[in-house]
């Protein structure tokens, strides 16, 4: 039977980062419903978020429509979300639920203000992400990062396209996309 499970991430190409190789490795074994929070002022990147069903056994793809706004990154800046939206998702009818982990995979603020509310409203998920210690690590063979990448490109070219220049971030820790961390807080999930 297929595990019903839940990805939150902060910006449409982030599930595919941080947990892409996982959720194709396992697919058969997942009926998966993505919620994203924000909508980039890059709209290509909806399209992409819109087309995760051709990859993916996928229930609900949800996109919250929170700003995308690059100004986080000021020292002091803030940003407008509140916590409304974890009262729409029913958490319950899921077998587990994955999200960003408490670094923000690279200190992102909106990455790590998922984790923070998720963990504030005592919603049991599991961290993605490759930065700290995981009790569980799923190690992606070759061909596996591959397809990953592979899809990568064809949800999110743009990102794709920014994520291979020289001094990304991709480029600069891709030995650490081999392992797609979860740190369950709860009891660990059977792939």
């Amino acid at each position: 039977m297929k595990q019903r499970i839940l990805v939150v991430f902060a910006h449409p190409d982030d599930e595919i980062l941080f947990m892409g190789g996982t959720l194709l490795k396992y697919r058969e074994n997942f009926k998966i419903d993505f919620a994203c929070l924000t909508i980039p002022f890059n709209k290509a990147r909806v399209k992409g978020l819109f087309r995760l069903e051709n990859y993916f056994n996928t229930g609900t793809v949800m996109c919250f429509g929170y700003e995308d706004n690059t100004a986080v990154w000021r020292e002091g800046a803030d940003f407008d979300f509140d916590d409304t939206w974890v009262d729409c998702l029913d958490f319950s009818k899921y077998d587990a639920v994955f999200s960003h982990n408490q670094y923000g995979e690279y200190y992102h603020p909106h990455h790590v203000y998922i984790h923070e509310t998720l963990k504030k409203r005592e919603i049991p998920f599991y961290s993605f992400g490759h930065l700290g210690k995981y009790d569980c690590v799923v190690e992606l063979a070759p061909g596996e990062i591959s397809d990953k990448q592979k899809v990568l490109r064809e949800l999110y070219p743009s990102e794709f396209n920014r994520c291979i220049h020289k001094f990304s971030y991709w480029r600069t820790n891709l030995e650490r996309f081999r392992f797609e961390g979860s740190n369950p807080i709860n009891s660990p999930i059977t792939f």
